[in-house]
């Protein structure tokens, strides 16, 4: 049977064997079939058929998700029944008429939460305590008359209203009781509860309008430690009052170091006025306070040397990446000198002076945006702003003669595949291929012990994406940078605004974000820039196909490990596959179809699975 018949065989099996699984209810099983069939085959059918499971599987988690606050609920567990709740709302759209059904069950669990809180009340808990026993001990006789039991059924409602913290309502009520059944031993006890509401409310209202007092006289700290007294007083333990009192805590440390910037700026300090505007815009939204505008001050205090500086790092990266050391060496140099605090300079400028190490290419750090806006992708949403430190990458996939070198000298198992200490002939330089994540961290690590300087490793997720995708750099003169940074940050604000709009947005209609390269060599497909078809290919042989910053492969020829679990960019984008199970490939092989070669596809093997078609290179931290 030839290749492309055994490739449709195998299709077959993991299409009806997903089947099976879905008509069981095992959903999860028949995700994994089908993906398995999507790796040999692309079948538009069978992704609908995986989104169908996913739905389902989706709403079987919020199926069990209400069923557990229910659960909870009946158990009096207010707390953790909401949360479960909430977590179920989660995965539901807008639309969906059970969210209805959950807010109802929150609500409801909410009100029954503030009823159990009302006993804890400090000053009430005894009192309360005491009634309620010699209450029982009443209920307990059989021989009531029908005047005690009405004088019982309104204590009792007066009672209720107050653990509901209807303070107010239950005075009336315990008035009731002691002018409708004065005779009954209810009307004092409801005279001692009507004493106790008084005195709680006269105490609140005074310890509290005491502490904000101090605050409109802008005695911050003597405010802070009035709102504490209040908070510390067990009588008013997780009640509103207590809850006023923090957030009278968080407004008057808001305007604490909003005085202090005000008194340093009128000092002559701008730079710790600065400082202590910012400490006040880290309480702002807590205090509940708009935030301080310091941009005229920043502007004010941005200097002629951080200019410089930035421009000349810039550069000195530049020049490291296009090899030109000694250029490389001089703009690090003049960055150390304008600002002598630059945490990459010395080290960047170390690297220039000893050089590069054999076949690794260096790649520069700083922000980029990391995934995909295409729906039909979830798991590379949402796009997101990635800050990565400057490393260095493999130009090539390791291949099977590196390998073998390794597999020598350590006595390392050597892939099955090969029948023994050496490589097939004639293969030495194609990738190696059939080694798990686990045999490509320990050759990383070996290579890295055989020269001076860090370690080897396999590089993170946004690594590999950076250097596949994003172009490599340019050199710039000031108004260059800022133009540059200008149209970064207005990237940057509308890919916050979209993450703000999970999980409702509609990636599918909204406008494509400006996001570089699909491919490493470009936004079109081109099956001559890559390794596709029956077989791999030597290393490097494609050279027409490298990435922006040089590395050659990334797209086609072997599946490449990284360093990274298989989890979400983002908590509200879930998937069953999410977490510490599989770690993360990246790039596509040989016998992939072109979406699976882009440089955001995302997919994942469990770390001891050895691959035909898949392989890895190595990274390495620039040395301090």
């Amino acid at each position: 049977m030839d290749t492309r018949a055994a490739n449709g065989t195998r299709f077959e099996i993991h299409k009806e064997k997903g089947e099976a699984y879905f008509s069981t209810g095992a959903f999860e099983q028949a995700i994994v079939e089908w993906k398995k069939a999507l790796e040999i085959r692309a079948d538009a059918g069978m992704k609908a058929r995986i989104d169908e499971a996913r739905k389902r599987l989706s709403d079987r988690a919020v199926t069990d998700q209400v069923a557990r606050g229910d659960k909870m609920c009946a158990d009096r567990l207010y707390r953790e029944a909401i949360k479960a709740w909430t977590e179920a709302l989660e995965p539901l759209a807008d639309a969906d008429p059970r969210r209805a059904d959950v807010w109802k069950k929150i609500e409801t669990a909410r009100r029954r939460e503030k009823v159990r809180r009302a006993v804890l009340w400090g000053a009430l808990c005894v009192p309360l305590a005491a009634v309620l026993a010699t209450a029982g001990n009443f209920f307990m006789r059989t021989s009531e008359s029908d005047r005690l039991k009405e004088a019982r059924d309104a204590f009792q409602r007066a009672i209720r209203l107050e653990q509901e913290g209807n303070l107010e309502d239950a005075a009336k009520e315990y008035a009731v009781v002691v002018a409708k059944y004065d005779d009954t031993e209810f009307s004092g006890q409801a005279k001692d509860r009507i004493q106790a509401i008084k005195s709680y409310g006269r105490k609140t209202s005074s310890a509290l309008k005491d502490a904000e007092e101090f605050l409109k006289a802008k005695h911050f700290d003597q405010a802070i430690v009035e709102f504490q007294k209040v908070i510390d007083d067990p009588q008013h333990k997780e009640t509103d009052v207590a809850r006023a009192a923090e957030k009278g805590i968080r407004k008057a440390r808001f305007f604490k170091e909003a005085k202090r910037g005000e008194d340093l700026l009128a000092d002559g300090k701008p730079e710790a006025a600065l400082a202590a505007f910012r400490a006040a815009n880290a309480l702002a939204a807590e205090a509940g306070e708009p935030a301080i505008d310091t941009k005229e001050l920043e502007a004010k205090l941005e200097t002629k040397d951080d200019a410089d500086s930035a421009v000349a790092f810039a550069n000195g990266q530049w020049a490291l990446w296009k090899g030109d050391l000694a250029r490389a060496q001089e703009l690090f140099a003049e960055t150390l000198a304008k600002d002598p605090d630059h945490e990459w300079a010395p080290r960047l400028r170390a690297l220039a002076q000893k050089g590069l190490p054999e076949g690794m290419i260096f790649v520069p750090g700083g922000e980029f945006v990391m995934g995909g806006a295409d729906a039909r992708y979830p798991d590379e949403a949402p796009p997101h702003v990635v800050d990565v430190d400057p490393f260095l990458m493999d130009e090539r996939e390791v291949t099977n003669a590196r390998y073998a070198a390794f597999v020598a000298a350590t006595g390392h198992a050597p892939p099955l595949h090969w029948g023994g200490t050496a490589p097939p002939s004639g293969l030495e330089e194609f990738p190696v291929v059939n080694v798990t994540w686990e045999d490509a961290r320990d050759y990383a690590a070996w290579a890295g012990n055989r020269q001076a300087g860090p370690a080897r490793r396999l590089p993170t997720e946004a690594e590999w994406e950076k250097a596949a995708r994003w172009p490599a750099p340019e050199e710039v003169d000031r108004d260059e940078l800022i133009a540059k940074k200008a149209a970064w940050d207005a990237m940057e604000a509308e890919i916050e605004k979209r993450i703000a709009l999970l999980p409702s947005m509609d990636q599918g209609t909204a406008a494509p974000l400006d996001l570089p390269n699909s491919w490493p060599w470009g936004g079109v497909w081109d099956a001559d820039r890559c390794v596709s078809g029956d077989h791999p290919e030597r290393v490097g042989t494609v050279s027409q196909g490298k990435g922006p910053m040089g590395c050659l492969d990334m797209a086609g020829n072997v599946w490449e490990w990284t360093a990274d679990w298989y989890k979400a960019y983002h908590p509200k984008v879930d998937c069953k596959y999410f977490g510490e199970k599989f770690r993360v490939v990246r790039g596509g092989s040989w016998k992939s179809e072109p979406e699976d070669m882009r440089t955001a596809n995302r997919s994942s093997y469990q770390p001891l699975t050895p691959m035909d078609d898949l392989g890895f290179r190595c990274a390495q931290d620039v040395p301090k």
